[in-house]
C-alpha cells in the first residue's frame, strides 16, 4: 500500500471510527460533515485516493 497524506490518514481514521460506532460505512455527505469540509467533492477525492492507494474498497 502507498503512504497517505495527512488528510487522507485523517479521512481513513474518521471512516474507521464511524464504522466502529455505527456498524456501517459513512456516506459521502457524512464524511464531508464529519471532516468539516464545505464540499462533498473533497470526500469523493479522498475516497478515490484511498481506493487507488489500496487502503479501502468503495461499494455503491
Amino acid at each position: 500500500m502507498q503512504p497517505l497524506t495527512d488528510k487522507q490518514q485523517a479521512t481513513l481514521e474518521f471512516i474507521r471510527a464511524y464504522i466502529r460506532e455505527n456498524g456501517m460505512a459513512p456516506t459521502n455527505k457524512e464524511i464531508t460533515v464529519g471532516m468539516g469540509w464545505a464540499s462533498a467533492n473533497n470526500a469523493q477525492s479522498h475516497l478515490q485516493a484511498l481506493q487507488r492507494k489500496g487502503w479501502l474498497g468503495i461499494h455503491p
